[in-house]
């Protein structure tokens, strides 16, 4: 099985973590592993039943969901290094396309600021703005 480059370095952290006066300590790997699987997955599963409930509900027309827009994610992009950029985020309902993943570059001339995205759900909510922070103007 091969892993990603980021897969080993998370493996590798993770063992480091379980580390005890320089040996590993398998109860503390799974303590740090149950806790790890524990909790990220929750917060999605959440998301996803709220945005199902939001899809469930009628708003005249249209479902509330279509007249929502949910941003969800972290400003961190690995929280070891903090570093801001490769950040998970997910953006649902408000009349956006759906079903697609967009991986933008973290650097150089074709990078795209989150404030970007922020731009853009400010002018689908009638704001007339044309920066946020350290946009370079809107998302799509």
């Amino acid at each position: 099985m091969k892993l990603s480059r980021d897969a080993r370095r998370q493996t590798k952290e993770l063992f480091e973590l379980a580390m005890v006066d320089g040996r590993l300590d398998a109860d503390r790997l799974g303590r740090i592993a149950t806790e790890i699987t524990e909790r990220k997955p929750r917060s999605y599963v959440q998301m996803l039943k709220f945005l199902t409930r939001l899809a469930g509900m009628s708003d005249g027309d249209r479902t509330l969901l279509d007249s929502t827009t949910v941003l969800f994610g972290s400003g961190i992009g690995d929280a070891n290094t903090h570093k801001n950029s490769d950040l998970p985020i997910i953006l649902a309902g408000g009349g956006y396309r759906h079903g697609e993943f967009r991986q933008l570059p973290a650097s150089g001339p074709g990078k795209v600021p989150l404030c970007n995205l922020f731009v853009d759900i400010a002018q689908r909510m009638g704001l007339e703005t044309a920066s946020f922070g350290t946009s370079t103007g809107r998302f799509s």
